[in-house]
């Protein structure tokens, strides 16, 4: 079964993921899937699902069972990506927990999920009954398996809940959004397709291997295209100046790019070695998870030459619009709706979005608040261009009431970056006793400094394009402004920093 006709009246049935899953399996069987940069190991389909196989058998040793719930605090590495596969056909429910976000933040997230166990591959975990990850393999071992195991595949539910996944929380308490494979799977057959992707293609995972993008973007979208997998370092600030070195040692041509990862790279990458590695070659650059500055977009693909797609979705709805090759242009826009995806603008200008695999409910918040009829709230503001592409213009919570006013930030930070006149800034709404709120401007000092005749300049200049209603009523220096593991910006960490600075005054 190809993937031409797949969905069903934009609908996944369990047997139909099942025979694909073992289809792609069987026409693989004896080629390399998985290049695990950290340990030199690379794994063909075979060993893959030999190493599948062995772990499921621990797993079950160590006394989980069916429809339980495991909670996966592990850094990014091959055995995360095996238990992914794993726990998918042991009918148990996964939910994935980034160690970098702290002990408060891990606890957090363990009080909403009742009865679960937890994994972990993390050095100081002192959290009881923990199962280490490291005792469930054996990566030195070669585990055979046979064609006929491949009917484990068949006996499992894709439509129950396989994937919890908690939200970022930059804005709010992090929300458990609840996904089935099957949900996975049709998303990313409609948003590869767009790209035809294939055997031809090999993925760099730099991504979070516990968020969203990091296994539905980098682990099962490849997958489910037959697509080689090639396991990098997380992307950090610190690894950068080393970022091309082993995507060019395994000429792989599909990214999935942030745009903080895109900044960093255009900041901090002083070699050739990427731009040497992408001459001549057909490069896809994937971009998603937080708006992408036009300028920077732009200035990358000159350098690199690599063109950036982007992309918009959202936990809940997954993948909704992306840009393409076949449909490039020049103009802003996150592309068109996918194939059974419903877009709408409400009349305050909010995105509505209806999508066959939309989420089933969120685990901890009441779910049927964020929903106008069947269309999930995105809380983003957009409108469509005149071919039909999705613009986004804002944040729907994010404008600033000041005196009664809408105020847009987007539209004054997207021109502080235009002209570049700081290196990094993100305009905020402050509560003022006098006008409601105030536009405060949090920023990161440029070239051109931070003197308050420039300060002045910069206000005058947005008064003179955007009109008096946009000046910003106080500038704040940052020495970065803080962002959460999707590139977004955390709001309320720049909040807590400006009230704990007024609290010194």
């Amino acid at each position: 079964m190809g993937l031409t006709g797949i969905l069903v009246g934009n609908r996944m049935t369990s047997d139909r993921t099942a025979r694909h899953i073992v289809e792609i399996f069987n026409k693989n069987w004896n080629l390399p899937f998985i290049v695990d940069v950290a340990s030199g190991t690379t794994l063909s389909y075979a060993n893959f699902f030999g190493n599948v196989l062995e772990v499921k058998k621990k797993i079950e040793t160590a006394g989980i069972k069916k429809h339980e719930t495991v909670c996966l605090i592990m850094h990014n590495s091959l055995e995360l990506l095996i238990l992914y596969f794993s726990l998918l056909i042991m009918d148990v429910t996964v939910v994935p927990i980034d160690p970098n976000k702290g002990m408060n933040q891990i606890n957090e997230i363990l009080s909403y999920v009742k009865n679960a166990r937890i994994m972990s591959n993390v050095d100081g975990i002192e959290i009881p009954d923990t199962i280490e990850a490291s005792k469930l393999f054996d990566m030195n071992a070669k585990y055979s398996a046979d064609k006929k195991e491949l009917d484990i595949f068949e006996k499992a539910d894709y439509s129950r809940n396989y994937l919890t996944a908690f939200t970022s929380g930059s804005t709010g308490e992090p929300k458990g959004v609840k996904h089935s494979f099957n949900n996975l799977f049709m998303t990313a057959i409609a948003f590869g397709t767009r790209f035809e992707f294939g055997k031809d293609n090999t993925f760099y995972h730099a991504l979070p291997m516990t968020y969203m993008a990091g296994i539905l973007n980098s682990i099962f979208l490849p997958f489910l295209f037959e697509s080689r997998i090639v396991i990098g370092e997380r992307f950090a600030i610190n690894n950068v100046t080393r970022f091309w070195k082993m995507p060019a040692k395994y000429d792989v041509n599909v990214f999935w790019f942030t745009p903080t990862m895109l900044s960093l790279l255009l900041k901090l990458d002083r070699g050739t070695e990427g731009i040497n590695y992408a001459s001549g070659k057909k490069i896809i650059g994937c971009v998603g998870t937080a708006p992408l500055n036009a300028k920077i977009g732009k200035e990358f693909t000159e350098r690199y030459g690599i063109p950036v797609y982007e992309s918009y979705g959202l936990s809940e709805t997954l993948f909704t619009t992306t840009n393409f090759p076949e449909d490039d242009h020049d103009g802003p826009g996150v592309g068109k709706g996918l194939n059974g995806v419903e877009l709408e603008i409400a009349n305050d200008g909010e995105v509505l979005i209806g999508a066959p695999w939309m989420f089933m409910g969120y685990l901890n918040v009441e779910t049927a608040t964020y929903f106008m009829g069947d269309k999930y709230c995105s809380g983003d503001l957009g409108k469509f261009d005149k071919d039909g592409r999705l613009v986004i213009t804002g944040r729907k919570k994010d404008l600033i009431i000041k005196g009664g006013m809408n105020i847009s930030p987007k539209k004054v930070e997207d021109y502080l970056s235009e002209q570049a006149f700081f290196d990094d800034a993100v305009v905020i709404g402050i509560e003022d006793i006098y006008m409601g709120e105030k536009t405060v401007c949090f920023f990161v000092t440029g070239k051109k400094g931070n003197s308050q005749e420039h300060l002045k300049q910069v206000n005058a200049d947005i008064i003179e394009l955007l009109g008096r209603d946009y000046r910003v009523d106080e500038f704040f220096e940052l020495t970065e402004i803080p962002k959460n593991i999707n590139g977004k910006t955390d709001k309320i960490r720049i909040r807590e920093m400006y009230n704990a600075n007024r609290g010194k005054k």
